[in-house]
């Protein structure tokens, strides 16, 4: 066990913190998406559209217009999914759409021409080629694997797909799990449900004192959470949570996490500020406060 993890105060801010990704960041962010694609688990397309929808172009300098326009070229040319010219008639379709914004060739996993020597797929020939025993459905394929204790599996899979790193996989991959509500604790290579963004790095580097790599920084959020007993995938979309949506400062973010007080006041001033600002953010306000008391993580 690591000798950081011995802190009272660690323990007791990565309570709070999964405590935080528990009641707000599953309802309020992964659910919603859920919503809009409900034939997801059923029908290759609406999975395939979540994906495109809410994660493959998540990654930074990513044009908002792109998701938009990747569901539209998917729902046109869905009835001719089984054509092999597909792939190319959505990226013309989605091209199009985005007008003078620049496609990205390079990095989008729906252009469908390889370069020589590459191995990576376009989403489209990877559902349909390498996913034939789960449907073609990028989401299945995600859960069974998750559900088998194949995380590696998952989510080495997962970045065939052209523009997919490691982070983009392993968000899509923790998000399925906390939807489904599976326990990481029996999982191997738990720490490639955690994806590391620069909140998470400074959250693991704060909490333990020290600079690190994006994977040692996976692992030390998994090490911290079992020490605090609490659920390291909660913890990790918790700590996004409170830095990108509450604090958004890098200073005031470090000195919450080493204070679990100065972290519940800051979360208590977050949703008086949410119910000040419209009725559209009262159920994010409410959710907040199932915090009160000593942030302990039930379950």
């Amino acid at each position: 066990m690591a000798k950081h993890a011995a802190s009272a105060d660690i323990q007791e801010t990565a309570r709070i913190l999964a405590r935080l990704g528990d009641v707000v960041v599953v309802p309020i962010y992964i659910d919603p998406s859920r919503a809009l694609f409900r034939e997801h688990r059923k029908s290759h397309i609406e999975a395939l559209k979540l994906f495109l929808w809410a994660y493959a172009f998540e990654r930074a300098g990513a044009p908002q217009s792109y998701r938009t326009s990747a569901i539209r070229a998917l729902e046109k040319c869905a009835d001719f999914w089984s054509d092999k010219d597909i792939p190319n008639k959505i990226w013309i379709d989605f091209s199009r759409r985005l007008g003078p914004t620049k496609a990205n060739p390079a990095r989008n996993p729906l252009y469908p021409k390889n370069s020589s020597g590459s191995i990576n797929y376009n989403a489209v020939d990877f559902c349909k080629n390498r996913l034939q025993s789960d449907g073609q459905n990028l989401y299945l394929f995600s859960f069974r694997n998750i559900s088998a204790d194949k995380v590696r599996a998952a989510h080495d899979g997962l970045r065939r797909i052209r523009g997919i790193g490691p982070k983009i996989a392993s968000l899509f991959l923790r998000d399925i799990a906390l939807e489904n509500r599976i326990s990481d604790r029996r999982l191997r290579d738990r720490h490639l449900l955690q994806p590391i963004d620069v909140w998470l790095r400074r959250a693991a580097e704060t909490l333990t004192g020290s600079d690190l790599r994006d994977e040692q920084a996976s692992r030390e959020l998994v090490d911290i959470a079992d020490t605090a007993d609490c659920c390291a995938m909660c913890l990790n979309a918790g700590s996004w949570y409170f830095g990108s949506q509450v604090v958004r400062s890098e200073k005031p973010f470090r000195e919450s996490l080493r204070n679990p007080q100065a972290l519940l006041c800051n979360l208590e001033r977050h949703r008086r500020d949410l119910i000040e600002r419209g009725e559209w953010l009262l159920e994010e306000a409410k959710r907040l406060s199932a915090l009160s008391g000593d942030g302990r993580q039930s379950g």
